[in-house]
């Protein structure tokens, strides 16, 4: 029996440093399935300094605290599709080798809609 099958949803999980294969990433979020939702649901996640070999799908995960990856390392692509960080995410020195698409397009979707607010109100006071 593996460690993951003794998790459930939003158990808060430590792995720092751990080296993450594709199978294991699937086997952790297969664990922590919120029976509720059908999608995978983690507390708080120290994911610092680990690695992860191939590409990262983390799908529709969510996380209720914060999801810390300081200093990880991605060697493949990094898949977070509708991914959610309730308590924030912090990606302090973590490196990408592959794509983040994902990521990138959520994090700046909120500061391409506060431009075209400001955009839009220069106008109207003009």
């Amino acid at each position: 029996m593996s460690a993951a099958t003794l998790m459930e949803a939003d158990a808060d999980i430590d792995h720092r440093g751990t080296t993450f294969t594709p199978d294991l990433i699937s086997d952790l979020l297969w664990a922590l399935d919120d029976p509720a939702t059908r999608r995978p649901r983690i507390g708080a996640a120290d994911l610092e300094e680990a690695c992860f070999e191939g590409d990262a799908m983390c799908g529709s995960a969510s996380s209720g605290g914060t999801a810390w990856f300081k200093s990880a390392s991605f060697a493949g692509d990094a898949w977070f599709d509708s991914a959610s960080f309730e308590g924030g995410a912090g990606f302090e020195s973590a490196s990408f080798a592959g794509t983040c698409i994902e990521m990138a397009s959520r994090l700046t979707e909120p500061i391409l809609l506060g431009l075209a607010v400001l955009a839009v109100r220069n106008r109207v006071k003009r």
